[in-house]
Formats: C-alpha cells, sequence, structure tokens
C-alpha cells in the first residue's frame, strides 16, 4: 500500500500562481460603437494580467486563496 504524506488543506492553504511574463492589460469600454466613425471611449482600465494573474483572480472570486508571485521591473513593474 502507497501512503501519502500529504498533509489535508487548512483555512492556511491557498494556490500559488507563478507568473514568469506579468503583464499590463488595457481595456476600452465605449458607450456605443458605430462602424466606419470615429469612437471615443468612456473608460480606460488599466489591469496587471497574464495567465497567471488572471487565474489568481478567478480562483479568489471563486472563493479560495491565491497568492500571485512573479517578476517585475521597470515603469510597467510600477504600475502593477
Amino acid at each position: 500500500m502507497n501512503q501519502s504524506n500529504h498533509q489535508p488543506l487548512d483555512a492556511k492553504s491557498g494556490i500559488l500562481c507563478l507568473s514568469l511574463t506579468p503583464c499590463l492589460q488595457r481595456t476600452l469600454t465605449f458607450s456605443q460603437l458605430t462602424i466606419g466613425e470615429v469612437n471615443r471611449t468612456s473608460k480606460i482600465q488599466v489591469t496587471a494580467s497574464g495567465k497567471a494573474v488572471n487565474t489568481a483572480r478567478i480562483i479568489q472570486l471563486l472563493g479560495s486563496t491565491a497568492w500571485q508571485l512573479g517578476f517585475l521591473g521597470g515603469p510597467q513593474g510600477e504600475v502593477v
């Protein structure tokens, strides 16, 4: 019989999301969109993004604990 040394999850447990390539995502919101015309945004939102960042965000939205770990530097790192 194979015995495992895994510990049961407790309140301090969570999921670690490691991001080697985090980035910034710009989301534009328009009150209306008219094809063939100049369309102006009503809102611009800049947020951290990338596979691990988005995964951690969804894990937390689903009610679990997630930690985001990654490498940041330069102007984009300062924004995040």
